[in-house]
């Protein structure tokens, strides 16, 4: 995939007053609306990875391996701690308690085959752009005037349910 070779290039900058994505210091440009819906998936990849880089984490692009990743996209390494990172960009498609399972599933799979014999704490980490675009919310059973994010909540109690794995949920907002 041509997007992926291009993300490989170098760091990214998002440009939005020119609606444009640019890439190893503006070598590449691409306009917003030349990017496929299914590609923005891997430019959010590539712009949590620099942010996470600035951070002082070591990072490892997992996800441009395409369906091969495992549901892992990014795996960063920082102290004592490897974190697997599921990210999620989407402007319109919510996260259900079925696809929070199968990710959990995928990445426990995927990181305890890869690491198990590593002295390092493991944990695993969804990223999102937006909580409320990636999460539906409901009202509470308790209060109906209140709302909140069932999924969220869902996937917030299954730390330590995966032999052992610790989660947790970040947002990283991406402004295009």
């Amino acid at each position: 995939m041509l997007m992926i070779e291009c993300l490989k290039q170098g760091n990214i900058k998002i440009n939005s007053e020119l609606k444009q994505l640019e890439i190893a210091d503006g070598q590449l440009i691409y306009p917003f609306d030349k990017i496929k819906g299914n590609e923005w998936g891997f430019v959010y990849e590539k712009f949590v990875g620099q942010i996470l880089e600035g951070e002082g984490f070591k990072v490892i692009y997992n996800g441009f391996n395409g369906y091969t990743d495992g549901g892992i996209d990014l795996i960063t390494e920082k102290g004592n701690t490897i974190t697997f990172i599921q990210c999620k960009y989407s402007q319109t498609k919510k996260l259900s308690k079925s696809h929070i399972n199968n990710i959990l599933f995928k990445a426990s799979r995927k990181l305890f085959q890869a690491y198990k014999n590593k002295e390092k704490q493991l944990a695993f980490a969804l990223i999102v752009h937006c909580t409320k675009s990636n999460f539906r919310r409901a009202p509470l059973k308790e209060d109906p005037k209140k709302r909140e994010y069932p999924w969220l909540d869902y996937f917030k109690s299954q730390d330590g349910k995966y032999k052992g794995l610790r989660v947790g949920l970040r947002e990283i907002a991406m402004h295009t």
